[in-house]
Formats: structure tokens, C-alpha cells, sequence
């Protein structure tokens, strides 16, 4: 077994200390879910915006429909953001958008050999892109979860769940659902470790900037133009599952374009165009 190096808290509280997010890192060495104790931060109103917990292990880490979240002490990066006011965004969807998207930016800071080669798939999930002749082959290198709570109509905090695949090695990788593309690490990616200290910096620094771009930009800027522009599904064969009432509705056909909600939009065989604000999506070969 590999050693494996610990997060270096002394160094993310003094770069942190004075950023938007990250000011305060709330550690732990393993955890059920970091989802939990954020929700506790997240209610305590003596605790502002952009607290983040982070932990070495999960236990029971969630994802999307209930997956859950696997990864080895210490080879992974698994922390949720909490945002408060001033931080929320009048259009939730942002806040998915935001998370996805400072996870594009630090691992190509992180890892500049990953430029132009880190993309989303629409909802939730991130994606590195090895490109081989005749054939692009994506790996899911990480994923997103969103929690948010309202009362009144109006957002009162929202969680952002995030897991990265750092250093695993191959047999430590989990097995992923029937459709869905491999799970990937940056060092089975880049054949080298990554330090998740500098990524964890790295991504605190980038949802600090979208953070406070998501509250300044009109209703429809930049943030959706280059969410959109990142959407590794668009323009792709696919298939998407969601729950409708006691069935599952499954649609076929190719992903068109996305909303600045952050709907994705499938034309069938027939022409006809499905709008889907939830869902599974694989891509059909």
C-alpha cells in the first residue's frame, strides 16, 4: 500500500484565512457524509458564508439518486461548501452550475496538462477526456451534489457536495452503473499524484470567484454561457431516465442544447423536443 499524505491544514487556513470560501475549514479525518455536518454549519447563524468541510474519508457519501460515494482514506478530495447570503444566487440553478464549473477551473490549475480536457456532463458529473484516434474516451473524474433549503420561496443556504478522484489507482476505483463512463483519477489520468492540498486551495479560490460573479451577473451571463460551453452532452446520442410518478420515462435522442435554468433539452427521432430539469443521462453508442 502506497503512503498517502494528509491534508496540510496549517497551510489551507493561512492562504484561506481571508477568501471567500474556505475561511473556515471545519476537518475531520472520516465522516458518514460531509453533507451533514455542513447542514449543521449552514443552519448556525453565527457562521458565515463559505464554511467548508472537508474529510479524508466517507463512509456513507452520497451522490445523485442515491449512489453513494467510494473512495480510500486520504486518495480522494471530499468536502461540501456552504453558501449564505451574500453568496446565493437569485437562480438556484446556478448553484450547480458554479460547482461544476470551479471544479473544471482548479484541476486544470492544479494540473495544466488537463486544459481543454475537463468537461461536465449534464446534471452533475465531471468528466476527464482522453482522446484516442476516431474516438473520444470520457472518464468520471468527479461529481457534484446540491442541497439546498428555502423557507418562503426564498433560498436560505445551499450545500455544495463535492468529490474528486485524486490518487487512486485503478483497483481502488469503484464500479460504476451500466451506461455510465468509467470512474477515473487524476493519477490514473496523469500517471502522477496530485497534491490535494493545492486542488482543495485551488477549488475554494474558484468557487469564490463564482460565487460572488453569481450574484453580480444578470439573470443570464457568463456563468450559463460557459456552463453551456462545457456541457460534454450537447450534441451527443443519448438516453435519459427519470422517475415519472410509479414509472421510469426513458427518452431517446440527441442532446440539443441547455437552458440558462439549466434544463437539458433532447430532440427525438420524431423531432419532437423533451425539456428535463432532473435526470439520468448516458450516452448511446
Amino acid at each position: 500500500m502506497n503512503e498517502v499524505a494528509l491534508l496540510d491544514l496549517k497551510r489551507l487556513r493561512a492562504v484561506l484565512a481571508h477568501e471567500a470560501i474556505g475561511h473556515v475549514i471545519d476537518y475531520h479525518a472520516t465522516l458518514q457524509s460531509a453533507m451533514t455536518p455542513a447542514r449543521a454549519l449552514a443552519e448556525n447563524p453565527a457562521i458565515p458564508s463559505g464554511a467548508v468541510v472537508v474529510a479524508e474519508e466517507q463512509r456513507q457519501g452520497r451522490g445523485r439518486l442515491g449512489r453513494t460515494w467510494q473512495a480510500p482514506f486520504a486518495r480522494a478530495l471530499l468536502c461540501a461548501t456552504t453558501l449564505k447570503a451574500p453568496h446565493l444566487p437569485a437562480q438556484p440553478a446556478r448553484l450547480a452550475m458554479i460547482a461544476g464549473l470551479a471544479v473544471v477551473d482548479a484541476l486544470e490549475i492544479a494540473a495544466p496538462e488537463l486544459v481543454g480536457r475537463v468537461w461536465l456532463k449534464w446534471p452533475n458529473d465531471v468528466l476527464i477526456i482522453e482522446r484516442k484516434p476516431a474516438k473520444e474516451s470520457p472518464g468520471k473524474v468527479a461529481g457534484v451534489l446540491i442541497e439546498s433549503s428555502f423557507q418562503g420561496g426564498v433560498m436560505r443556504y445551499g450545500l455544495l457536495g463535492i468529490g474528486v478522484n485524486v490518487n487512486q489507482r485503478v483497483a481502488e476505483l469503484p464500479a460504476t452503473h451500466p451506461g455510465a463512463p468509467p470512474a477515473v483519477s487524476l493519477f490514473t489520468a496523469l500517471g502522477r499524484e496530485v497534491d490535494r492540498t493545492d486542488l482543495l486551495i485551488e477549488l475554494c479560490l474558484a468557487l469564490g470567484r463564482y460565487a460572488v460573479r453569481a450574484v453580480t451577473e444578470p439573470a443570464i451571463g457568463a456563468i450559463e454561457e460557459r456552463w453551456r460551453d462545457r456541457l460534454h452532452t450537447l450534441g451527443r446520442p443519448v438516453t435519459v431516465t427519470r422517475p415519472l410518478g410509479r414509472t421510469v420515462e426513458r427518452v431517446q435522442g440527441v442532446a440539443v442544447d441547455a437552458t440558462p435554468a439549466g434544463e437539458l433539452i433532447v430532440e427525438d427521432a420524431a423531432g419532437a423536443r423533451h425539456r428535463f430539469a432532473a435526470g439520468d443521462v448516458t450516452l448511446r453508442v
